[in-house]
């Protein structure tokens, strides 16, 4: 007994659990290349299978922190980017990864998972970095942690081989001839001008990916440019429109994407659901994409439910008139036939409703039975129930439990899902209010590196004047030498003499004035370039402020909308409920008609119900996740002579119960007074 234990404490040790999915954590820097700087506001995505899992943007001293649900099974890829850089990404296969504890709840993948970017250099060409990885880490069980293959310095060494091919370029070109790249940066400026008013005709209209497409290709016209400081106006405003378009493009995304998910919950709910879907798909943020293929499709489906619904009505309009039930089991097997044929989307508790009317109105039309006597001694053939759902193993009070935890499990669901939305706000706007300081860090620098360009100017133009002033004096000292040697000469000589020493002083004086002036143009210039890209700036980040306040108003004024629909669709179905209790109250004073002849029920094995008895049957109605939503509680009554009637309850999760005498709606009253009776028609 002590080595069977002994065992099995050494296997138990070694135990590994297997888990689909797994919330990992992802930390680490990002840093530029080039200059080993920390890079403020970079946006570090997750991706699998093409779709974003989180998101996260790094701190000012260039910290990140990633964390999100994977699957296992699918390899995942990081994907870092920030404006003026090329997106760099790596790939992370976890396949292999076994749990060690199955309570542990956050798995830490990487000791640290750093980035250095590449900045994005005029002529370098960097395509290569968005269509490979950076580097491939795979998951290592005995180390428990994931490794890196090495790809990492052949993508270094790539790259700095781009960069030293345009270092050698720009030599050879700087020493070409100035009026060819004169030439070559004016159409460069021209077609800029021409891309930029497209742009902004793209970003008037909110079409904001052709939008961002033309500001990128303003980029791309910068960087072919020779004289980069001239073109540095037309980099911020392709830069500052990009990054404002891509706001408005995230901002429309969220919102059409959480109409959308109203939009399909609301229809999985039915008919109750149909008009708030609608409302939905004809909101506000909706307009921009009402050509898109999901939406179309979805109001393809809402337009069948409610051509469904409308001869649904129909057909059970012409089976309350007891005029021709013919007919009107020819309509609900038509609507049958619309519903099953269109199962994807049509609610099953429907169907099992159509199919029980279905059955109860047959058996009306045809009451007679086909029987075999042989020595007057065979069991006839019963007339078969079809069951309306899945048998209940219990009773009805335990699927009444079922369906009541349903309904509970349903409620905590939905709040689960506001707490979602929420956070995920919340999250979005902390982002948000990185990327602003990031963006207002990056404009500091900016108008900090305009006023290092002029001071280091200054200083240039301030050593250039000493130079000059150096020079000058030096060639008044070999004047006065070559006078002081030519005193000898003619009073003539020295009068020419001591006349070009005062021209030359003249000159030396309107040489320094016109310098004076030219250099405080300069400065004037570059003072009005400093103060004219600090009040775009400004400008921009108002505008931006305004276009947030309007989505913000349209996107309540899109909530407000959906809350009216929802509060008129409520005020309709009450209206129907209303009604459909009249139509119960009228039905409920007819009497069923006394029959003295037997009809065989029997249950769906084929077992005919024993004559002067009373049986009750429980099925439940459950949905993809095997939760109980709807219960049928059926009760079959025989009377002496064999005549069986078939009553049922049916109650959904809200809590709704409806009830029918062979399928035809009753009241509640008549389903407790006649469905215990042995005999219904006796009082």
């Amino acid at each position: 007994m002590k080595h069977l234990l002994l065992l099995f404490l050494i296997f138990s040790s070694g135990i590994f659990y297997s888990q689909e999915i797994v919330t990992i954590s992802i930390q680490g820097f990002v840093k530029n290349y080039s200059t080993k700087e920390n890079l403020f506001g970079s946006t570090i995505n997750i991706i699998q299978n093409g779709k974003t899992i989180t998101k996260a943007v790094s701190e000012s001293n260039g910290a990140y922190v990633a964390t999100g649900k994977v699957n296992v099974s699918v390899p995942f890829e990081v994907i870092t980017s920030k404006s003026g850089f090329s997106s760099k990404k790596v790939l992370v296969d976890i396949k292999t990864l076994k749990l060690k504890n199955a309570n542990q709840t956050t798995l830490q993948l990487f000791d640290e998972l750093p980035f250095e970017l590449y900045e994005n250099r005029p002529n370098v060409d960097l395509s290569f970095t968005y269509n490979e990885y950076a580097e491939r880490f795979d998951w290592d069980q005995d180390k428990f942690v994931a490794v890196p293959e090495g790809r990492q310095n052949q993508m270094n060494s790539k790259v700095d081989l781009a960069y030293d091919r345009v270092k050698n370029i720009n030599t050879k070109l700087n020493a070409a001839d100035s009026t060819k790249q004169a030439q070559h940066d004016a159409n460069i400026d021209s077609q800029i001008k021409t891309t930029l008013a497209q742009a902004d005709q793209f970003a008037k209209a909110n079409k904001h990916s052709d939008a961002i497409a033309a500001y990128a290709q303003v980029q791309t016209l910068v960087a072919k440019a020779y004289d980069q400081k001239k073109f540095n106006n037309y980099m911020a405003t392709a830069s500052a429109g990009a990054q404002s378009e891509k706001s408005k493009k995230d901002a429309e995304d969220l919102a059409f994407n959480g109409q959308l998910k109203i939009a399909k919950d609301k229809i999985a709910l039915g008919r109750s659901g149909l008009t708030i879907a609608n409302s939905a798909l004809n909101s506000v943020p909706m307009k921009s994409r009402a050509t898109d293929l999901e939406v179309i499709a979805l109001k393809d489906q809402i337009s069948k439910l409610q051509q469904y619904y409308k001869d649904m009505d129909a057909a059970y309009k012409i089976v309350k008139s007891k005029k021709n039930n013919a007919g009107a089991l020819i309509a609900l097997q038509n609507v049958f036939s619309t519903a099953t044929a269109n199962s994807k989307f049509t609610l099953s508790s429907e169907i099992s409703q159509l199919k029980k009317s279905i059955d109860s109105l047959s058996l009306i039309l045809n009451p007679s039975i086909n029987q075999t006597f042989v020595n007057n001694s065979t069991t006839p053939t019963g007339n078969k129930l079809s069951a309306p759902g899945q048998k209940s193993s219990g009773n009805a009070k335990d699927a009444f439990n079922n369906l009541d935890n349903t309904t509970k499990t349903n409620a905590a669901s939905k709040q689960e899902q506001m707490e979602n939305a929420v956070n995920e706000v919340s999250y979005e706007n902390s982002m948000n209010k990185k990327l602003n300081e990031a963006r207002a860090s990056d404009d500091v620098k900016e108008v900090n590196k305009w006023k290092n360009d002029k001071d280091q100017l200054n200083m240039k133009e301030d050593t250039l004047t000493e130079l000059r002033q150096y020079q000058m004096e030096d060639a008044r000292l070999k004047n006065e030498y070559e006078k002081y040697k030519l005193d000898s000469l003619s009073l003539e000589k020295t009068y020419v003499q001591a006349n070009q020493l005062q021209q030359l002083q003249i000159d030396k004086e309107v040489h320094d004035k016109n310098e004076k002036e030219n250099l405080a143009l300069v400065h004037q210039r570059q003072k009005e370039m400093v103060d004219q890209h600090i009040d775009q700036t400004q400008m921009q980040r108002e505008e931006d402020i305004i276009k947030q306040r309007l989505r913000q108003s349209d996107m309540e004024t899109a909530k407000n909308e959906v809350e009216t629909a929802l509060y008129l669709s409520n005020t309709e179905n009450r209206k129907k409920e209303e009604q459909r209790m009249y139509d119960q109250q009228n039905i409920a004073a007819d009497k069923p008609v006394l029959r003295n002849q037997p009809n065989y029920l029997a249950d769906s094995n084929g077992n005919i119900y024993a004559n002067d008895s009373t049986y009750e049957e429980v099925y439940e109605l459950k949905n993809e996740q095997g939760f109980v939503e709807t219960v049928i509680i059926r009760r079959i009554v025989v009377d002496h002579y064999g005549y069986g009637v078939v009553y049922e309850q049916t109650k959904n999760a809200q809590g709704k119960s409806s009830y029918t005498r062979n399928g035809f709606s009753i009241t509640e009253f008549e389903w407790q007074n006649e469905s215990r009776r042995k005999s219904p028609y006796k009082k």
